[in-house]
C-alpha cells in the first residue's frame, strides 16, 4: 500500500491494518508495568538509539545493574556500524511491487522470495536505486509523507498519550520533539 492508502482505509480489511491508536505507546507501557512491575519495565526511546547509542547502551547496563568489570567487557566488544539500514523512498516503493512473490509462511519477518527471479530482479534493483536516490530527494519524500501522515491524524494528535508515556521514562520526549506543551 502507499502511505496515503494505508492512512485511509476503505475496506474493513485495510481499518485492521492501521489504527491510530496503536501509536498510543502509552498504553503498552502502562500493560508491561502491570504484568511485570515498574521496576522490571525499561523503556527507551528510538532516538537515544540512533543519535546517542552510548548513552542507550549505559541505560540498560545500568538498568540491569552489570558489575564493572562485566560492563567494561560489553563497552569493549560493543560494534556501533548500522545493520539493515532503512530502505530509501525508492527501495520501499520497489518492495511494495515485489511483496507479491515473497513466502509469507517463513517464520523470519521479512520472508524469502519463492522464485529465483524475483530474488536476482529485487536484489539487482534494490543495490541500483541504493546508490541512485540522493539525500536530498529522501527528506522531500520524508516531508511528503509527513504532510499526510498530518492530514489525516491532525497536528498534535499524540500530545496526550506522549505526555502519559514521559511518566515512564527518564529521557525527555519534548525535548526530542514527541510533543508540545
Amino acid at each position: 500500500m502507499s502511505i496515503t492508502e494505508y492512512l485511509n482505509p476503505t475496506t474493513k480489511r485495510d481499518l485492521e491494518r492501521f489504527r491510530k491508536e496503536h501509536f498510543e505507546y502509552h498504553h503498552l507501557v502502562s500493560h508491561y508495568i502491570e504484568l511485570f512491575g515498574r521496576e522490571n519495565v525499561l523503556c527507551i526511546p528510538f532516538e537515544v538509539l540512533v543519535t546517542k547509542s552510548n548513552l542507550f547502551v549505559n541505560t540498560i547496563l545500568d538498568f540491569v545493574k552489570l558489575s564493572t568489570l562485566n560492563r567494561k567487557n560489553v563497552l569493549e566488544n560493543i560494534d556501533y556500524k548500522p545493520i539493515n539500514e532503512s530502505l530509501n523512498h525508492k527501495q520501499i516503493i520497489l518492495k511494495r511491487y515485489f511483496n507479491p512473490f515473497i513466502n509469507h509462511h517463513q517464520k523470519d519477518i521479512a520472508g524469502t522470495y519463492n522464485f529465483g527471479v524475483a530474488k536476482f530482479l529485487y536484489s539487482v534493483l534494490n543495490r541500483l536505486l541504493q546508490n541512485v536516490v540522493t539525500q536530498q530527494q529522501s527528506k522531500k519524500f520524508k516531508k511528503r509523507q509527513e504532510t499526510l501522515i498530518l492530514k489525516r491524524l491532525g497536528k498534535g494528535y499524540f500530545n496526550e498519550s506522549n505526555k502519559k508515556l514521559q511518566e515512564f521514562l527518564s529521557f525527555d520526549l519534548q525535548g526530542l520533539g514527541w510533543y508540545r506543551k
